[in-house]
């Protein structure tokens, strides 16, 4: 969730921080949805909506959320 996992040297742009404020203000479920169904042009996020049901995204999403983003 903070963009520094072992590949995230060789990704450009870099990774988001899901754990920044900035980032942290800009995400809501719905965005984090979209972004997993249909990729990020311009970033290294690749559309997953063929491949997951939506259900199986919403989850994905609702977790990132969860555990990266709404922080207590």
């Amino acid at each position: 969730g903070a963009g520094d996992g072992p590949r995230a040297y060789f990704i450009f742009p870099k990774p988001r921080d899901f754990t920044s404020e900035q980032v942290r203000s800009t995400f809501t479920p719905d965005t984090l949805f979209v972004a997993v169904k249909h990729g990020v042009q311009g970033r290294e996020m690749p559309a997953w909506g063929k491949v997951l049901s939506d259900q199986q995204i919403a989850d994905v999403s609702q977790y990132v959320y969860d555990t990266f983003v709404h922080r207590p």
